[in-house]
């Protein structure tokens, strides 16, 4: 099953879906075909998280170009991941006017999908096919029947060996629930392909390298380590308490978040699979961190301040990047810098490091 957009006639732009050809063979899910390699060329690898940049047909793109140039240059990474979100309400002149600028930064990137992307004046393969052009795109979206498009996975190598595991996941964008819509998730048959790919990679490596996951839409964790540690370890919550969830939110207060209503399997399958980290985008005015059952957990920084973004408490914009600085023993780093889109004055986070978990 591929991944569908449930809005309907809700949105305010036009969808142009294409049709489901015919029958396929399956594409088996510890295909190598899904794995794109990158060379650990420094001490450190520096990967940065970009997300809901929305750009649409009202967007300044000389000044959306101008505020990603000092992002990037600031944050100077070896890849780039772009969690969801590029755009909303676009057309095909203005997806290739991003695609082609992110490929002019010469830095490997990928991108995994939103709940807006395809609100726009193209067709689904059309996008996929264009962001799979760019000579630095990592972009792999296989022609399979699992869940969701361009579930794939970047392994970081030295010498053939790897070293790290980015693993790159599409939750997805809606679910009908008769008049309305709910967010959708990360399905049982992606979490079946997660795990099918991750031992396979066990038995090559005799142990789980230590991986990130990077997605759109936040998984129920996330308020479930909101209930028990507000404060988290980095971070603000900016977002209104409005979400009500049967069974995740029953007896407590509305969450400030906007997972699914369907619980994924998802994070606990990786939590046994060697994944430290899990990031995602979608809650704008959202950049807090924290961790739970001993699993980094958060958001990304919304980059750009398209559509709608947070303020900090301290009087900053919370738009920006969060950049993740990946260690040879599995340690790693994390930072979130504040851009803002006026001045283009950079405001550093401080940096908290995590140590490799063991299982």
């Amino acid at each position: 099953m591929k991944r569908k957009n449930a809005l309907g006639m809700l949105i305010l732009v036009p969808l142009l879906l294409t049709s489901c050809g015919g029958k396929k063979e399956p594409v088996a899910l510890d295909s190598d075909d899904y794995v794109e390699s990158l060379a650990w060329e420094n001490e450190n690898f520096r990967l940065l998280q970009l997300s809901d940049l929305h750009w649409n047909y009202t967007t300044d793109i000389p000044k959306e170009k101008e505020y990603l140039s000092t992002l990037i240059s600031e944050t100077n990474p070896d890849f780039i991941v772009i969690t969801g979100d590029s755009f909303l309400g676009a057309n095909q002149v203005i997806v290739k006017e991003l695609l082609t600028f992110i490929d002019s930064f010469a830095c490997p990137y990928t991108f995994t999908w939103g709940n807006h992307d395809l609100q726009g004046l193209y067709s689904d393969s059309w996008l996929f096919e264009e962001v799979k052009k760019g000579q630095y795109s990592c972009f792999l979206n296989l022609d399979d029947e699992i869940t969701g498009d361009a579930n794939h996975i970047i392994d970081l190598k030295r010498n053939d060996e790897r070293l790290w595991r980015i693993y790159v996941l599409d939750s997805n964008s809606y679910i009908p629930t008769g008049l309305t819509y709910d967010y959708n998730y990360i399905h049982d048959d992606q979490v079946e392909w997660f795990e099918t790919q991750s031992e396979k990679a066990y038995q090559e490596d005799g142990s789980y390298v230590p991986s990130l996951a990077f997605f759109h839409i936040p998984l129920w964790e996330w308020g479930n380590a909101y209930y028990q540690n507000k404060e988290g370890l980095f971070g603000e919550i900016t977002e209104s308490a409005s979400k009500e969830i049967v069974g995740l939110t029953d007896g407590k207060e509305p969450l400030p978040f906007s997972p699914s209503g369907v619980h994924s399997s998802f994070f606990a399958s990786a939590a046994e699979h060697g994944v430290q980290g899990m990031f995602v985008g979608h809650d704008h005015g959202n950049d807090w961190v924290t961790t739970y059952e001993d699993v980094v957990i958060g958001y990304g920084v919304k980059t750009g301040q398209e559509l709608y973004y947070g303020v900090s408490e301290n009087g900053y914009s919370l738009t920006g990047g969060s950049l993740m600085e990946l260690h040879e023993n599995g340690n790693w780093d994390l930072t979130h810098y504040y851009l803002e889109e006026g001045s283009l004055e950079l405001n550093q986070s401080s940096t908290i490091s995590f140590a490799r978990r063991s299982l």
